[in-house]
């Protein structure tokens, strides 16, 4: 550490935080890459501040690990440093967390594990970064639990994946028309189900 500070120090640069902060926030993850011998980038849908990403290490008094079929209680602490993970963007990284609820389920099917990872690469893709959604957020949270509750009936989990993944991609404008049938052109009309 001190080698590191020397050299920024003879080079001219001084490393430091320009102000921190403190945030805590519920959140759940949706991708997670090593980094480092110890570390960990991942990327948290957050309720407060959207999709972001935060650094994790291992080991020593600062471990934090994330964990993944759960709704998190994150406390995040943001340094605004001249360097950052997306061209500039505030850094944070995970100083505590509490799991709130879980979704075992998700991880003990394989098939509910499958749909559980789409969805979460679908939003991790799509949904930008920084932009508060509750309501993404709380539609996320009823996916999971409805496929926590769904373990070995393979109908209802591909409708909950189905359904989760059209009501998503309309929010983003992707929705075609499904009011009238592809094959006969008759019309469908306003079923609840398609709300």
């Amino acid at each position: 550490a001190w080698g590191g500070a020397k050299r920024a120090h003879r080079n001219g640069r001084r490393r430091r935080a320009v102000g921190t902060s403190r945030i805590e926030t519920a959140a759940i993850l949706l991708r997670r890459w090593p980094f480092g011998e110890n570390g960990a980038v991942a990327s948290l849908l957050t309720r407060t501040l959207g999709k972001i990403r935060v650094a994790t290490y291992r080991g020593g008094p600062r471990t934090v690990v994330l964990q993944g079929a759960c709704e998190l209680r994150v406390t995040l602490s943001r340094a605004n440093m001249p360097f950052g993970l997306s061209g500039g963007d505030d850094l944070y990284t995970v100083s505590d967390r509490d799991v709130i609820r879980a979704f075992p389920s998700c991880f003990k099917d394989p098939e509910a594990f499958g749909a559980y990872a789409s969805v979460l690469d679908l939003i991790n893709t799509f949904s930008p970064d920084h932009a508060a959604d509750t309501e993404l957020y709380d539609g996320l949270l009823v996916f999971l639990e409805r496929l926590d509750g769904a373990t070995g009936d393979a109908r209802r989990r591909d409708a909950l994946l189905r359904a989760f993944e059209i009501r998503y991609l309309a929010r983003l404008g992707y929705l075609g028309s499904v009011f009238f049938c592809a094959a006969c052109d008759a019309a469908i009309g306003d079923e609840p189900g398609l709300r």
